[in-house]
């Protein structure tokens, strides 16, 4: 499991919003993403669909840590949320 706090986040830094994170629990064998949970600012909006399109293609964190998210925006914490992932 990795955990990105929007405290981090650019975007939830600008608008004052920092409360609220994004979990990406991901498979230790091969390291697929089972499951997510995301609170905060824009989760619903921002986030929700890129987490399923992931979960529905079955990528691993080093797809999602290779993909490319708009800055400042709340979805780019996803890859960093991958890129923190340790085997």
């Amino acid at each position: 499991m990795t955990r990105y706090d929007h405290a981090q986040d650019s975007r939830a830094q600008i608008y004052g919003e920092t409360q609220g994170f994004i979990k990406l629990v991901f498979s230790r064998k091969d390291a697929r993403l089972p499951g997510a949970q995301i609170a905060g600012m824009d989760a619903a909006a921002q986030q929700i669909a890129p987490l399923a399109l992931a979960l529905e293609r079955n990528l691993d964190a080093r797809a999602l840590a290779a993909a490319s998210f708009p800055h400042p925006m709340p979805g780019e914490g996803i890859n960093k949320a991958a890129r923190a992932f340790q085997p």
